[in-house]
């Protein structure tokens, strides 16, 4: 579902449900690093922007 998306990095795949359960219980309780915040601020700025997405759209339709 990720693939070629860019979030790859950002997310845990797992293809079960008793592995995503799994990887549900080892995380619940590792606090969320504040450079985990910024890497997926970085990346989601980047691909994700819905301002920078519209000025790409803009430009392609010379608005």
């Amino acid at each position: 579902m990720v693939r070629g998306t860019g979030l790859a990095k950002l997310c845990y795949v797992r293809n079960s449900a008793a592995a995503i359960r799994q990887t549900i219980e080892a995380l619940i309780n590792i606090p969320f690093e504040q450079g985990k915040i910024a890497e997926r601020r970085a990346v989601l700025e980047l691909e994700f922007s819905n301002a920078e997405n519209a000025k790409k759209l803009m430009s392609l339709i010379k608005w």
